[in-house]
């Protein structure tokens, strides 16, 4: 019963739509709804289907979302690649980052996916996290190219934000 009740509470928690806002040098630059997100088709961009295992998560699942790396494109132009660092900050406030430099480096084989769905699901699977169940929608940051050998942790330089309201670049 208490599963149940956790359940109901993560799923209204995060029921209500959401916006992701894109920020330069702290100035809005961007903000899309989530109605506009799971149109499919966003700032020129189609939506596409990626199956990629999830280093942090230990399982595979097949994503509904855009490049991640375009979208920036679109969004600010390719000069983001030359600023210092990129945040990504959730709705709860958590903000994690990133040096660009370091995170373009690093992700050489691997491709940033902003996702939107589970494929099939509305939305995602939920999280345990400490013992609480945590909807990481109703965006999460992925990464192609890992695998079951790889090993992650909160320190890497590519992250893997779930629940994301703000994308700021600095």
């Amino acid at each position: 019963m208490t599963k149940l009740l956790t359940l109901l509470l993560a799923a209204s928690l995060n029921s209500h739509a959401a916006t992701l806002a894109f920020k330069l040098k702290g100035q809005p630059s961007a903000a899309f709804s989530e109605t506009q997100i799971k149109s499919r088709e966003l700032k020129g961009l189609k939506a596409i289907d990626i199956t990629l295992y999830n280093v942090f998560r230990g399982y595979e699942r097949t994503y509904e979302g855009y490049d991640f790396f375009v979208l920036l494109d679109n969004v600010y132009g390719k000069d983001w690649r030359k600023q210092k660092k990129i945040s990504f900050i959730a709705a709860d406030g958590y903000n994690q980052f990133a040096f660009i430099p370091a995170m373009l480096n690093a992700a050489k084989n691997k491709a940033p996916y902003l996702v939107f769905s589970e494929k099939g699901k509305n939305g995602f699977t939920l999280i345990e996290k400490q013992g609480k169940l945590i909807d990481p929608g109703p965006l999460y940051l992925v990464w192609s190219n890992f695998s079951e050998a790889d090993k992650a942790s909160h320190a890497d330089t590519l992250k893997w934000p779930y629940q994301l309201a703000t994308i700021s670049v600095d």
